[in-house]
């Protein structure tokens, strides 16, 4: 990534945080869960039904973009509040992650640990990893316990 789309995306950090919210509540009303706003609260409850109902769905390529999106802020607030974390803009130029927004700063696991929740969702919209969603975010609840 070059430095000015690393600038830019840190100029837009507050942004992305402030969709993030609204546009996972969005989500979840049009999929029509009865309470969606918990999604906000326990991201980690809605798991088996999101990964049952994407299973059969048929992504169009137009879509894809949009879904990747939306899943890798769904799999970033599950382990936000799964691990007491919090999102944050990767300014580590020796990190995997450098320049990208990611999650970490986990208070119950080893805080220097930075997930990208928006690279799992990619592999996870293409089907790179033949795998649903709830198998997709068990491993990387895996991944993190082996890292304590």
């Amino acid at each position: 990534m070059d430095k000015k789309t690393i600038l830019k995306r840190k100029e837009n950090f507050n942004s992305f945080l402030n969709e993030r919210m609204p546009l996972l509540v969005n989500f979840m009303t049009n999929l029509g869960y009865e309470q969606p706003h918990l999604v906000l609260l326990e991201a980690e409850k809605f798991i088996p039904t999101l990964s049952a109902y994407l299973k059969g769905q048929e992504i169009d390529s137009e879509d894809r973009n949009w879904l990747t999106t939306v899943i890798g802020y769904f799999i970033g607030e599950v382990l936000v509040q799964k691990y007491d974390g919090l999102w944050f803009f990767n300014e580590d130029a020796n990190s995997m992650t450098y320049g990208k927004y990611v999650v970490g700063g986990f208070s119950t696991v080893n805080k220097s640990i930075a997930i990208d929740p928006f690279n799992a969702s990619y592999k996870y919209v293409n089907n790179i990893e033949k795998k649903d969603l709830e198998s997709i975010i068990q491993a990387i609840f895996e991944e993190i316990e082996q890292l304590k």
